[in-house]
């Protein structure tokens, strides 16, 4: 008979405490704008190894498809009907994401599966910083760029430092000759792993490394373009702290799913000339060790 609802409100969509769902009060004011931290949204990599120097094929990227996860998943009950819902009656605030950051980090030592090295990105964010102000949630936080690099060598494979390096002798200098031997791209052309440079090996990988960070800042934007514009239901901004966590929960859920964005626009952008790149930017220093092994082997009457 008080015309009011089962959840308490009134028929005119004020809230027991009389605010309405906008925020403002009864008498016209707004809410104070609240914001919180979401959890980080979990560091991935994805697509396999995306830089590698192979003993194989010498080209190519081992593809092993990851599904994107989010790190932390908080019960939210009926979240996407009240989504729904909250959409419809215009409760919402798009999200606003021009200040995102990136820095990227570099980590070797990487676990490498397959000789000769690899090179992973991994994506992620800190805790989200969030703010509900003048019509946006307003993300402040930086996104985290991991890249993770590594070399490996086959079981008895002589690492050869130098054209005259102690390890050549008479009678195995032609077999690292030929372990060795790189074709017009800077790919080695045998399947001999009877030796291998850590040193070049090495200079491989970090191209891989300055090229991905390049990368993610070119596709930052990407990033950010998913994510502005994006709808949080504003109904989780000014009442409780279960509000809150559910507004964190949206939060994350979003820049979950932009990172996969700007982690994929980077891989696809990588995929069409990192390979190439880093071999050929690698083909000097073994034309270099080569002609230096046979120089030596000539000197020593081999």
């Amino acid at each position: 008979p008080d015309g009011n609802q089962p959840d308490g409100s009134q028929p005119d969509n004020s809230q027991p405490d009389g605010s309405q769902p906008d925020g403002s009060q009864p008498d016209g004011t707004q809410a104070e704008p609240v914001g919180g931290v979401a959890p980080a949204v979990e560091m991935v990599g994805g697509g396999g190894t995306w830089g590698c120097d192979l003993d194989d094929s010498g080209s190519g990227v081992r593809q092993t498809p990851l599904k994107a996860t989010i790190s932390s998943s908080p019960t939210v009950h009926e979240d996407e009907r009240m989504a729904d819902e909250d959409v419809a009656l215009g409760m919402d605030k798009p999200l606003n994401a021009s200040t995102l950051t990136i820095n990227p980090t570099v980590s070797s030592g990487a676990t490498i599966d397959k000789p000769w090295g690899g090179t992973t990105p991994f994506v992620g964010t800190d805790p989200l910083k969030w703010s509900a102000h003048d019509g946006f949630v307003f993300l402040d936080t930086p996104v985290k760029v991991d890249i993770r690099w590594g070399t490996l060598s086959e079981p008895g494979a002589l690492d050869i430092s130098g054209p005259t390096d102690p390890q050549l002798t008479q009678t195995n200098y032609r077999t690292v000759l030929n372990s060795l031997e790189v074709d017009g791209t800077g790919r080695r052309v045998n399947h001999n792993s009877s030796a291998w440079s850590s040193k070049i090996t090495t200079k491989h990988e970090l191209y891989h490394v300055e090229h991905l960070k390049r990368l993610f800042a070119k596709h930052l934007p990407d990033m950010q373009n998913a994510l502005t514009g994006q709808i949080i239901p504003t109904p989780y901004f000014y009442w409780n702290d279960d509000d809150k966590r559910k507004a964190d929960y949206y939060v994350n859920k979003d820049v979950a799913k932009a990172r996969d964005t700007l982690r994929d626009q980077t891989q696809q952008d990588f995929l069409t000339t990192g390979e190439n790149e880093a071999y050929n930017n690698c083909k000097g220093d073994y034309d270099a060790l080569l002609n230096g092994i046979a120089d030596y082997a000539k000197s020593k009457g081999w």
